[in-house]
């Protein structure tokens, strides 16, 4: 009984309360993620209003809008669409030359190519821009 109002001195008790706060924290974060309601990336809508307006009020130089094309889309919809994934790693190959084209067929030699000095896509496409 006597030793009830006295302190320990144990140097670890503030290791213990830090490793406690820091393994509370772990536990909440970890909690908040799983079960968090929020939509997957792959569910989310392609028109988003409220994305819309955050963009047009802060002012750029353009003006983002519906599009009828995208509407009641998905990004996994649009994805599969147009058979791209989402992915932030380098999926594109090397381009490929007459001389790489394909190595197993040997009648594929080196092609003489002229380059024009310009191009421009939507001159040439104008019904597409």
């Amino acid at each position: 009984m006597a030793n009830r109002g006295k302190k320990t001195n144990d140097p670890m008790q503030a290791y213990y309360g830090v490793l406690a706060g820091f393994t509370v924290i772990c536990v909440l974060a970890i909690f908040i993620t799983l079960f968090s309601p929020k939509q997957k990336f792959a569910e989310m809508k392609i028109i988003d209003e409220s994305q819309i307006l955050i963009h047009n009020g802060q002012g750029h130089q353009f003006k983002h809008g519906e599009n009828k094309f995208f509407e009641h889309k998905t990004l996994a919809d649009v994805k599969s669409m147009f058979t791209s994934a989402l992915s932030d790693t380098n999926n594109i190959g090397p381009c490929k030359t007459s001389k790489n084209a394909d190595p197993e067929n040997p009648e594929l030699e080196e092609m003489e190519i002229e380059l024009p000095e310009a191009y421009d896509w939507r001159e040439e496409y104008p019904q597409c821009v």
